[in-house]
């Protein structure tokens, strides 16, 4: 679709610019959204000012559909580290670790993230409201899926994953 507007755009002299974000609406609150832009060079640099407005990250990844998969691969990383976070937390638990101790040896530890470190504290509180839903989760994961698939990549652990958020689902 996206390449389809592009398409369209340009027929009619419209710079098109793909911006998906990263960063849910408590993120953006704490002006911490990151923007991803790919698309003409020159329309970036005019809409650079504009979007760094929107965003404290503006990236520019590149002229076409670059920003639509790098999101893609982003949601792909948060689901899988959001699934090993509760897989680890529960296995933990389950053997008598606080869950308190879990979360911030994982904060000081070679996996730690900014995900990791915004979910530390919601998590101790058993905070599970959705900043995402897993409806749009799933989607994110088909389509990477899909991307792989036109590229000739398997994507066996997005692939894995998005089973497990599609069955949480139905």
């Amino acid at each position: 679709a996206s390449m389809s507007v592009a398409a369209g755009a340009a027929a009619q002299g419209i710079h098109y610019l793909r911006c998906p974000v990263s960063g849910n609406p408590g993120v953006l609150a704490a002006g911490n959204l990151t923007l991803i832009v790919s698309g003409e060079r020159t329309a970036f640099e005019n809409a650079n000012e504009l979007l760094s407005l929107v965003g404290s990250t503006v990236i520019y990844v590149g002229w076409s559909e670059e920003a639509r998969v790098i999101k893609l691969a982003v949601n792909a990383m948060l689901a899988a580290t959001a699934e090993m976070l509760a897989e680890s937390i529960t296995l933990c638990e389950a053997s008598g670790v606080d869950r308190s101790v879990v979360l911030d040896v994982l904060a000081r530890s070679a996996v730690s993230s900014p995900f990791i470190a915004y979910k530390r504290d919601p998590l101790n509180r058993r905070d599970y409201s959705a900043t995402f839903t897993t409806a749009m989760l799933v989607k994110d994961l088909q389509l990477a899926a899909g991307v792989g698939e036109t590229v000739a990549v398997p994507l066996p652990v997005t692939n894995l994953v998005a089973k497990l958020a599609k069955d949480s689902c139905d």
